[in-house]
């Protein structure tokens, strides 16, 4: 019998180096196989409902096969808050709804954009839905990994990302060891926690149907909402600000409408003066953004308001919500072709005062461009 003495003093027979490399080698072999295991299983059950949406929105995209009239671009409020079926039926031509998460910013938006046009060309117009806490906020490296294009395909989109060595192992940590950079996914899985089949689905026009609202999470949300914004001054950061110069010189390059778009808001947050304060910042600052660019139209400056009853939190609706704001975004983007065609406005600049590439928008065009086919 062994006694724990001797099992104390237990040491491995010699190894040869060719023996060495073999255990090297079948080790690393089943470390790649568990990670593509561990990429496959989190690609068809992630519990992180963002990645899904991503990856859902992202593949569309690349499987897209015809052009589109109205390309709706954003966060998740418009995700589940724009139904292209709405927009179709109220402007005529065809629709798709390609909004992601709020964390990838106007960033994705302006990278999607140049991937369609470069495929089918300019749309009718681009729509783009955010709420008001995104343009301060930074793109995360996580979702830089998450976009599910090749390898190093943020240095050819626009803007790009710049990336060193350090930052490019992280990217690859991020997006070829799930089993390391995934873990509380897998962990949230294997215990169960996490039901990926409840997940609302995606509609094949890119559209998210949330039935039911949480009032109590609306409750929830509203006071943190309430805390992040108290007394805070807006600055758009410089990942926002790039994505917008790119889609700015995107529809004056190509000549097609861009319509910024405010959240939906929950009634009862917006009615507080102090967070009124801070939005007022964000819409003056986004105002004065679109103002000089004449393919620019900001809509819903001050936010269509909706009570608990139709909201998941303070800036997603219900599907019963979702029709009401679809219809009211139609209508003032219908709206537009009704103004005067002979107005013509400045040429724009950046947000740093150089004069923007591209030439002026021609109103005649702007005017007949908003037109029910």
């Amino acid at each position: 019998m062994v006694t724990p003495r001797e099992l104390k003093n237990e040491s491995p027979a010699p190894q040869t180096r060719q023996e060495l490399l073999l255990v090297l080698a079948l080790t690393t072999i089943l470390l790649v196989i568990a990670n593509l295991i561990a990429a496959v299983v989190l690609d068809r059950w992630s519990p992180n409902f963002g990645y899904v949406v991503i990856n859902a929105k992202w593949n569309k995209l690349v499987a897209l096969d015809k052009p589109v009239d109205w390309l709706v671009l954003g966060d998740s409020s418009a995700n589940q808050g724009i139904d292209p079926r709405v927009l179709e039926r109220r402007l005529g031509g065809r629709a798709i709804n390609l909004a992601t998460i709020a964390d990838m910013l106007a960033v994705n938006d302006a990278w999607m954009l140049e991937r369609y046009v470069s495929q089918f060309g300019p749309p009718r117009a681009v729509v783009l839905g955010h709420v008001y806490d995104v343009w301060e906020r930074k793109l995360l490296d996580p979702l830089i990994a998450e976009v599910p294009l090749p390898w190093g395909y943020w240095r050819s989109m626009n803007p790009p990302v710049e990336v060193g060595m350090k930052r490019a192992l992280k990217l690859a940590e991020l997006r070829y060891v799930p089993l390391y950079s995934r873990q509380e996914s897998l962990l949230m899985l294997l215990r169960g926690w996490v039901n990926p089949l409840a997940f609302p689905s995606i509609r094949e026009d890119g559209f998210m149907e949330v039935p039911e609202p949480d009032p109590l999470q609306v409750s929830r949300d509203m006071q943190e909402h309430l805390e992040a914004t108290r007394g805070r001054k807006f600055t758009m950061s410089d990942d926002n600000q790039r994505a917008l110069m790119e889609i700015r010189e995107l529809a004056n390059h190509y000549d097609f409408e861009v319509i910024l778009a405010g959240a939906p808001l929950y009634d009862a947050l917006y009615q507080r003066a102090t967070f009124r304060s801070y939005y007022d910042d964000v819409a003056d600052a986004l105002n004065q953004w679109v103002q000089p660019n004449p393919h620019w139209h900001y809509v819903f400056r001050q936010p269509m308001l909706f009570p608990r009853r139709m909201m998941q939190n303070v800036d997603h609706l219900t599907v019963q919500g979702a029709q009401d704001y679809s219809a009211n975004l139609a209508d003032a983007i219908a709206s537009l072709g009704s103004t005067d065609p002979e107005t013509a406005q400045p040429a724009p600049e950046d947000v740093h005062g150089r004069a923007a590439p591209g030439k002026a928008a021609n109103p005649r065009r702007i005017h007949a461009r908003f037109r029910r086919d």
